[in-house]
């Protein structure tokens, strides 16, 4: 039986995936003024804010800020974009609003810093239905790692099989799969082609949040 059900962020609650990958990817080296270095894009996936950050600067070793700076300028960045134009994924509300009356427990678990979340949260409000809010930053590794899971897992008293995890992150997927917690990808037009792994390694594949899913996963 589920008792604590997980989330990610970005591209598993709000669409907004596309604005971060074309911010780091294209608009910090403008920037920052260096040329974009083709190897660190294919590199970079999975890693933490934080890291990513320090891995531009030793791709663009001419760029004499700190990765602090680079992360809050990602974060004022995206803060806008939040605001602007990206939505929440269809259902996505409705879908937390019918688990929390179901009793079960929600986390969110993001790379996204709390930093960005506070400015995020008052455009979609949805913080109020979780009963964790746990960031990579605060765990210090990212979801290569299983620590951020064995934290959710220890602050519920849960075990993995008690567990589901809302996920669009491959990297993620597999590392809570290998744990043995049950994952559901989040499929969009970014990582569609991924759809095999998908199929071989998630419980199901959904695009938007509905009742049928809820019915779909016994919840």
């Amino acid at each position: 039986m589920k008792k604590v059900i997980i989330f990610d962020f970005d591209n598993t609650l709000v669409l907004s995936l596309a604005d971060w990958k074309y911010m780091i990817d294209h608009e910090t080296p403008k920037h920052y003024g260096v040329k974009e270095n083709p190897d660190f894009e294919p590199k970079r996936h999975g890693l933490s804010n934080k890291d990513t950050a320090k891995f531009f600067l030793e791709m663009h070793p001419d760029v004499k800020v700190s990765h602090e700076e680079i992360v809050d300028y990602w974060y004022d960045y995206m803060a806008v974009k939040y605001k602007e134009n990206i939505p929440l994924i269809e259902g996505a509300k409705e879908f937390l609003v019918a688990l929390k009356n179901k009793g079960y427990k929600l986390v969110l678990a993001t790379a996204t810093g709390k930093k960005l979340l506070k400015r995020a949260f008052p455009v979609y409000d949805i913080d109020k239905y979780f009963d964790l809010i746990l960031c990579e930053e605060e765990v210090g590794k990212s979801k290569r790692e299983p620590d951020i899971y064995y934290k959710i897992m220890e602050q519920f008293g849960v075990k993995v099989e008690e567990c589901l995890y809302f996920e669009d992150s491959c990297i993620a997927i597999k590392t809570a799969s290998n744990l043995g917690i049950d994952c559901v990808a989040v499929v969009s037009d970014l990582n569609k082609h991924r759809q095999e792994f998908f199929d071989q390694t998630c419980t199901m594949s959904i695009e938007k949040y509905s009742q049928d899913v809820i019915k779909k996963l016994s919840l």
